[in-house]
Parts: structure tokens; C-alpha cells; sequence
């Protein structure tokens, strides 16, 4: 079966889940693929989200923020920090 982009509610309501859910991350972080979403922005806090989960073993929540910005030199951080110091 051809990979097809999800809807944007779709790609949020994972993102939601990926990062904050703690019941539901770890069917989600082993089934989900990172090119179902369709920006940058989404598939770098997926791609993020699902590391941290594979190394702790619970999801990012609130040190997401501090992931993408700390020794990173991604797209996603780079627009992040952009954003915040503007």
C-alpha cells in the first residue's frame, strides 16, 4: 500500500499523542511513519518524540521545547529560534 499524507487533524491529534500520551506512544511510536506528515515542522517533533520515547521509555511532554533547541542544528530548530528571538 502506497504511503499517503495523513489529514491535518490526523497529523495533529498523533503529534498530541507522541508527545504527551503516555498510554498510547508506544503502539504509536512503533507503527507510525514519519513521511505521513506533511511538514518539516511535524515530521521533526515525531522524529523527536519518538527518540526521546525509545531512549526513556515515556513521552517528551514538556522538555520537547528543550530538545529541538538544545545542540540541535535542524530546520525545525533553526525556525524556532528565529521565531523566538523575533
Amino acid at each position: 500500500m502506497k504511503d499517503e499524507i495523513l489529514s491535518n487533524v490526523v497529523q495533529e491529534y498523533l503529534l498530541s499523542l507522541l508527545v504527551f500520551d503516555d498510554k498510547a506512544i508506544p503502539l504509536i511510536a512503533s507503527n507510525v511513519k514519519i513521511n505521513l506528515f506533511e511538514s518539516f515542522i511535524f515530521r521533526d517533533i515525531a522524529t523527536e518524540a519518538i527518540s526521546f520515547y525509545n531512549q526513556f521509555k515515556k513521552p517528551v511532554g514538556i522538555h520537547l521545547d528543550d530538545i529541538i533547541l538544545k545542540d540541535k542544528d535542524t530546520k525545525l530548530s533553526r525556525y524556532m529560534k528565529k521565531f523566538l528571538t523575533n
